[in-house]
């Protein structure tokens, strides 16, 4: 019996450790070292966080959420900015209605001297028709903004459920879709601002991006 308990206790810790591996599912590595992006993971410390990102929309919005399926760079369980229409969502007011676009951006200061760009990030939907991102070029923190470069514009309008129905098997779809973007411009900007909008068609709607990575070179 005693040798029973014993086996059972082993057994017992490696289904535990096989959990925390799972729950740390989507390891990804960490982003270059020349990353602009101000809080590309979406969280501060270990908790998920908008800060750095302004979001703007006519009712609800994006939101910073924090899941078990998420890609992470680290032992922090995933974190991810979060655009829904509410499936699945327990966060009254944070969700949005389909058909309206919901923007979220940041405004990035840049070596003007530097004329490529480059760009990459992690992303993940439900159905999105489209999800968009815009790189403007301005003098100042405020502009005047002028349309530099769309590295990311995508239409999906039927939802995908991996066999597995792990969350990260989702991640690993999209993402794998798209890889590292780049571009030259005519004349570099010491300001940029990355925008990201996503209109959501339907009540399945959800779109959500995380490991976002801007730079000049």
């Amino acid at each position: 019996m005693r040798k029973v308990a014993v086996v059972s206790a082993v057994l017992l810790v490696c289904l535990c450790v096989s959990a925390a591996a799972w729950a740390l599912e989507f390891r990804v590595a960490p982003l270059p070292g020349d990353n602009l992006v101000v809080n590309p993971w979406f969280r501060t410390g270990d908790k998920p966080s908008l800060a750095g990102w302004t979001t703007t929309a006519v009712r609800g919005g994006w939101v910073a959420s924090q899941k078990q399926g998420n890609p992470t760079p680290d032992e922090t369980v995933g974190t991810a900015a979060r655009l829904s229409t509410g499936r699945g969502v327990e966060q009254r007011g944070k969700t949005i209605d389909p058909g309206i676009d919901g923007y979220l951006y940041q405004v990035i200061p840049a070596d003007p001297s530097k004329t490529t760009l480059k760009f990459d990030l992690y992303w993940v939907t439900h159905t999105v028709n489209p999800a968009v991102v815009t790189i403007y070029g301005g003098p100042t923190p405020e502009g005047p903004w002028i349309p530099v470069w769309q590295p990311f514009y995508e239409v999906h309008t039927r939802r995908i459920v991996p066999e597995s129905r792990r969350a990260q098997e989702l991640w690993r779809y999209y993402s794998n879709t798209t890889d590292l973007v780049t571009t030259t411009l005519e004349r570099g900007y010491p300001y940029y601002k990355l925008e990201l909008r996503a209109n959501l068609p339907d009540h399945y709607g959800g779109f959500k991006v995380t490991g976002i990575y801007f730079a000049v070179e």
